[in-house]
């Protein structure tokens, strides 16, 4: 975490067991997710710079994107080839639906941005493709 300003290290956030890939600020700036290799999703308190409870567990593959919806109600993720909705603060799962127009072939390695629209809506993604 980065001072914008003074471009100083304000600290780390310590506590998965492999790379994160992606990181994401809620819209009332009090929480970050954060998304890694260890195929977890990870709360913080960043006024504490503590997690708020364990690590989210149970994705398949990498966790490759995160972001929170406009309202901070929703957090979607975006791994190989699954994107996941859930519920914030209880974490339960809205849903799981593949990722790309070809979904079913399977032709994605995994989903390399996740956003929400302005209204929450809509999600749109970009993702890596198989050649």
């Amino acid at each position: 975490l980065w001072d914008a300003t003074t471009g100083q290290p304000l600290g780390e956030l310590l506590g998965h067991e492999d790379t994160v890939t992606s990181v994401a600020f809620s819209p009332d700036g009090k929480t970050l997710a954060s998304g890694s290799w260890d195929n977890t999703i990870r709360l913080w308190d960043i006024a504490t710079g503590q997690p708020l409870g364990e690590p989210l567990r149970g994705h398949e593959h990498t966790v490759s994107s995160v972001a929170f919806s406009p309202d901070g109600k929703k957090l979607a993720l975006g791994s190989t080839v699954w994107l996941y909705q859930y519920n914030v603060p209880t974490m339960e799962l809205i849903n799981k639906f593949k990722a790309g127009k070809d979904a079913l072939l399977s032709p994605i390695i995994y989903v390399e941005n996740i956003e929400y629209t302005q209204n929450g809506n809509q999600i749109i993604t970009n993702y890596i493709k198989r050649m």
